[in-house]
């Protein structure tokens, strides 16, 4: 395939454009300056801040799981509080189902005797 001249010269670049100066970032600028020595400060730096940031990210995780493991030992114990609690109540009311059970035996037996009839006894 042919390209027309026209294709070809929007595709290449005005001496104007050629000429220009290109665009440079002023933050860029400001590194390139630097000596060697001052380059290494500025990232030493950097990185110092980023390690102070990443400590403190971890103080602030490492407390607040700290908190968390001590809820969660405080539930635990409650939990295990109310186990302990249901466990009472249930032997209370088992012994109350008995009790009630024996006096409901005894009272058949007291109007089975007034009425001289001998009650079988189950069990």
């Amino acid at each position: 395939m042919s390209k027309s001249i026209t294709d070809i010269q929007e595709n290449m670049a005005s001496p104007n454009v050629l000429n220009e100066a290109p665009v440079i970032n002023p933050r860029e600028t400001e590194i390139s300056d630097l000596s060697d020595r001052e380059c290494k400060i500025v990232v030493l730096r950097k990185l110092n801040e980023i390690q102070d940031n990443k400590e403190k990210e971890f103080t602030i995780l490492s407390q607040t799981f700290k908190k968390e493991i001590q809820i969660n030992k405080k539930n635990q114990a409650e939990i295990l509080e109310l186990i302990s609690a249901i466990d009472i109540l249930k032997n209370a009311s088992e012994s109350l189902i008995r009790k009630i059970d024996r006096a409901e035996e005894r009272i058949i037996e007291m109007i089975l005797g007034r009425l001289g009839i001998k009650a079988l006894k189950m069990g």
